[in-house]
């Protein structure tokens, strides 16, 4: 009985000491992520709406140990009412907008 107590214990604390990254950077990803792009000044949608081109979340996930966001803008000309997105992933100490090929690693 107390080697299944401390097989529990152990497997518990590993999967604390694995995702603690995760779950520390999951509350602030938004900001960060946000904060990231507009730094970087990338921008989501190929043709913005020019009334509004504020970046928004749109979703947010894990994916393995990476919080992964999606971030929207939206976009302008003749089709209006819709976004384009982008994502963001933060995991392993740092954050990166991947390009478009990468992205469905993610997904």
């Amino acid at each position: 009985m107390k080697t299944i107590v401390l097989g529990v214990l152990l497997a518990l604390g590993f999967g604390v000491y694995y995702y603690s990254d995760t779950v520390f950077n999951y509350g602030r990803a938004d900001e960060e992520c946000i904060k990231f792009a507009e730094k970087a000044d990338i921008k989501i949608a190929l043709i913005p709406d020019p009334s509004d081109t504020k970046v928004f979340v749109a979703k947010k996930w894990i994916k393995g140990s990476n919080v992964v966001v999606e971030l929207g803008q939206k976009a302008g000309g003749e089709k209006k009412g819709y976004y384009q997105s982008r994502l963001c992933v933060i995991g392993g100490g740092q954050i990166q907008i991947p390009s478009m090929f990468e992205q469905w690693q993610y997904r």
